[in-house]
Formats: structure tokens, sequence, C-alpha cells
């Protein structure tokens, strides 16, 4: 059996099944049921898991210390060895509709008259620029 010692005042959003009290400033926090977590494992947990990886512990057995299923333990030891990464990858950003002439042009039409409508000014980037 896992189990801590902690001061209450570093305890917030845990499981109370899992504490027990051992006296006025102090708890044990023991190892209990994985259940499921939400969230994204976070990296210092990821290299906590590659870590108990190189010390030849099973997937199930790192599961079981830092309290996540084997087949999340699996994922990311998978995405270690394969993609070599213990990190996010990063997100592309979504391809830009107007090119720099294009928002130029937009802006210069809207200098040119601050009260054009909308619906006005969709009708002229369809006639000249040609992009519904």
């Amino acid at each position: 059996m896992i189990f801590v010692i902690v001061k209450v005042k570093l305890i917030h959003s845990l499981n109370r099944s899992c504490i027990r009290l051992l006296g006025e400033n102090l708890i044990l926090i023991l190892n209990c049921n994985m259940g499921r977590q939400r969230g994204q494992v976070s990296t210092s947990e990821r290299e906590l898991i590659i870590h108990h990886l190189h010390s030849g512990k099973s997937y199930r057995q790192i599961g079981k210390i830092v309290n996540r299923s084997h087949t999340t333990v699996q994922g990311i030891v998978n995405r270690f060895l394969y993609q070599h990464r213990i990190k996010n990858k990063v997100r592309k950003s979504p391809k830009k509709f107007f090119n720099n002439y294009d928002e130029r042009w937009i802006l210069r039409k809207v200098a040119q008259d601050p009260k054009i409508s909308a619906p006005r000014l969709a009708k002229l980037v369809e006639k000249y620029l040609h992009k519904k």
C-alpha cells in the first residue's frame, strides 16, 4: 500500500475516502481505487512515468504509482518510444481566409466610410476580392 503524509493546508481537492486524519495538522493519503481522472496528464507526470519505465517497472505498477490506468501509461510510453516526445504537439493555426493585401484593402474601405454596414462590406469583398 502506498501512502503519503502531508499538512492539511496543502490538501483541497482529494477524494475524501482516500484521506485519514492523523492529528490536527497531518493527514494520511492512501492509494485509492484508480477511477477515472479527467484532463491531460501533466508533463511532470509523464516524466515520472518514463523514469519508472527506465527503472524496470511494468505498466500496471507505474499506473498504480501515478494513479492512472495502465492504458494511459502505455500510451505515454509508446509516444515517448516511437515519436520521441513527452510534451503535447503544438497546434498549427488555421489557414487564413484573407491575406495581408486583402486585410489592408478591407481596412482602407472601413477607413474611407466608417459607417459602412457589415452586409455592404461583405458584398464589396465578394465583388472585388472574389471571396465569400
